[in-house]
């Protein structure tokens, strides 16, 4: 009985090596496994981490962008401007220019008309008949006045 006692208890010894053995087995199992998966987790929050970073540089960007696209269309809108104030200045520009042509050719044609050629003449000898800051000149002041006063399309001269 002694016997089958000890071989009982060892059995049962034997059985429960076994059985701490396939424990400390799933122990050990368990302890890589965790391992791995704090690993994974660090690796995974390292990633999120820096997918945070990447949409915060992105946000960033985007705003940029859109200052940008929004100065762009200011830009435009103002060439735009620019252009149609060219455009216009162009026009003023060639009306003005017909217009000085137009002038320049009726001053043309007054200076070398008859009449004005006489006027010419007879004012170049009355100028110096009744010289300006004399007695003579004060006269023909007196007499040109009431003269221009009667002329109205034209501005009294001093």
């Amino acid at each position: 009985m002694h016997s089958d006692r000890r071989e009982q208890s060892q059995i049962d010894l034997e059985t429960y090596k076994s059985a701490i053995k396939k424990l400390l087995e799933q122990i050990s199992e368990r302890d890589r496994r965790l391992s791995w998966f704090r690993s994974e987790q660090e690796r995974l929050k390292a990633q999120l981490d820096e997918l945070n970073k990447i949409r915060m540089e992105l946000g960033r960007l985007e705003a940029a962008i859109q200052r940008t696209e929004a100065e762009r269309t200011r830009l435009v809108d103002e060439l735009n401007l620019a252009k149609t104030n060219i455009t216009q200045l162009q026009a003023d520009q060639s009306r003005l220019t017909t217009q000085l042509d137009s002038t320049k050719r009726e001053l043309t044609d007054i200076q070398r008309s008859f009449g004005y050629k006489v006027m010419r003449f007879y004012g170049s000898r009355i100028d110096r008949l009744l010289p300006e800051g004399t007695y003579r000149g004060e006269l023909r002041r007196k007499i040109v006045a009431p003269l221009r006063r009667q002329m109205p399309d034209r501005e009294p001269q001093e």
